[in-house]
């Protein structure tokens, strides 16, 4: 017997987790909230995991996100893994992105009837990242994201440091004073 939920909340973009063997999850997707075991965006064995979600759309647009991805995955492949998550996308224009910007990652394609199951209204293109089962950042939106991985020292570097618990002294590059988002 399949579960259904409909929660429509003003500020807060909500997930809704779950299968339909199982009870569906409400939790709100916000920095720092614990994802049920089974969630698409946790990762049962701890790992730092950088989600990129988008659609089609977003594969054709001028600026991607996918070199400073490409950057992050060649620096920390150690440390953590990259997941792209494509919604309503249209299987040959995302195999021939990822092909032409040399991406490796898990792939999930989601029809946008179960995005909006699994993410809630999450605004899209987003990158998300986690540890384990906690979301610890979320870059929301198209000016976020190229704030987020602009530049030869993005400020995503740093917070996938943070969360693969590497120390600050055994980073490779330095964050410069007073652009640094925060973060120590």
């Amino acid at each position: 017997m399949a579960h259904r939920s409909y929660a429509f909340l003003t500020g807060s973009l909500v997930i809704l987790a779950g299968t339909c063997s199982e009870r569906i999850h409400l939790v709100a997707l916000r920095e720092g909230v614990t994802l049920p075991p089974s969630h698409l965006l946790a990762d049962s064995a701890g790992a730092t995991v950088l989600t990129w979600v988008f659609d089609a759309d977003d594969c054709l647009a001028c600026v991607t996100p996918a070199a400073a991805l490409r950057r992050i995955v060649a620096r920390q492949r150690a440390t953590m893994r990259l997941r792209l998550l494509a919604v309503a996308s249209d299987s040959a224009v995302v195999a021939g992105f990822l092909r032409q910007e040399r991406l490796r990652a898990e792939v999930v394609r989601l029809s946008e009837s179960r995005a909006r199951a699994v993410l809630g209204p999450l605004t899209r293109p987003a990158l998300l990242l986690t540890r384990g089962r906690t979301l610890v950042k979320m870059w929301v939106g198209v000016k976020a994201i190229e704030g987020a991985t602009a530049g030869e020292n993005p400020r995503i570097v740093r917070w996938v440091e943070r969360a693969a618990g590497i120390p600050a002294a055994k980073t490779t590059e330095r964050a410069v004073p007073g652009q640094d988002g925060g973060i120590p």
